[in-house]
């Protein structure tokens, strides 16, 4: 059943304004999701039933958004996943972006010149160029 009274034209120009609509950055994801959210809370907080208003905003997204899962099922669980982490992290666009990559960039370790200069020397003169073996035969503490 569609919502006549839904309207989903707000969410229409976060998608025009998308450089690669086919595969939007973080940023602009998290952008169209917040709108997504918010016209979602909005609307179940209005007259409309919440269930309608989830039906109609998944029916728009599964047609107007190539990024997003196609069956209704996947489509379903990465918006209430997305949803959720809207709502713990403040219902804010930031608190939708991965994350993942910095957290990898502040555990990666940290060689000294001399250290990377000795993984280099024995990756090529042992190893035939494998820095894995190399690592692992030179010891290194890593600070």
């Amino acid at each position: 059943m569609d919502t006549p009274a839904l309207d989903l034209s707000i969410l229409e120009a976060p998608l025009a304004g998308l450089a690669a609509p086919s595969a939007p950055s973080d940023k602009d994801r998290s952008i169209f999701w917040d709108k997504a959210f918010t016209l979602f809370e909005e609307s179940a907080q209005s007259s409309l039933r919440p269930k309608d208003v989830k039906r109609a905003l998944l029916k728009w997204l599964a047609t107007h958004c190539p990024w997003l899962p196609k069956t209704g099922a996947s489509l379903r669980r990465e918006f209430n996943r997305e949803r959720a982490a809207w709502r713990r992290w403040g219902r804010t666009p930031a608190a939708l972006i991965d994350r993942r990559a910095q957290a990898n960039r502040a555990r990666r370790k940290r060689l000294t010149k001399a250290d990377r200069d000795r993984i280099v020397s024995t990756a090529l003169s042992s190893h035939g160029g494998d820095y894995g073996p190399a690592w692992a035969g030179c010891g290194t503490k890593v600070r």
